[in-house]
C-alpha cells in the first residue's frame, strides 16, 4: 500500500504499466509521472485516475545561450 506512485518508464512501456496497475491504484493515491512525451490527460484517461502530477521543464536562458550556470572562476564555497 502506498500514498504516491512514481511512474519512471520509457514512453513505449507506459501502456504495459498502465494495464498492470490500473485496477490496483486506489482513488486517493497520487501518481507522479516522469514519463516524457506522454500527456497527463491521456495518462489520466487510460488509468481512470485524476490525482496525477507531471512536472514541466523550462530551460534557463543561460543554457539557451550555451553559457554555464556555474561560474568557472569562483570556488565552490562562494557558489554554495
Amino acid at each position: 500500500h502506498c500514498d504516491i506512485v512514481f511512474l519512471c518508464v520509457a514512453p513505449h512501456h507506459i501502456r504495459y504499466i498502465i494495464d498492470d496497475i490500473r485496477d490496483r491504484i486506489k482513488s486517493k493515491v497520487l501518481i507522479y509521472s516522469l514519463v516524457l512525451g506522454f500527456p497527463s490527460l491521456k495518462l489520466s484517461s487510460l488509468l481512470k485516475h485524476i490525482l496525477i502530477i507531471k512536472p514541466s521543464y523550462q530551460l534557463n536562458e543561460a543554457i539557451d545561450k550555451d553559457e554555464s550556470l556555474w561560474p568557472a572562476d569562483d570556488d565552490i564555497e562562494s557558489i554554495i
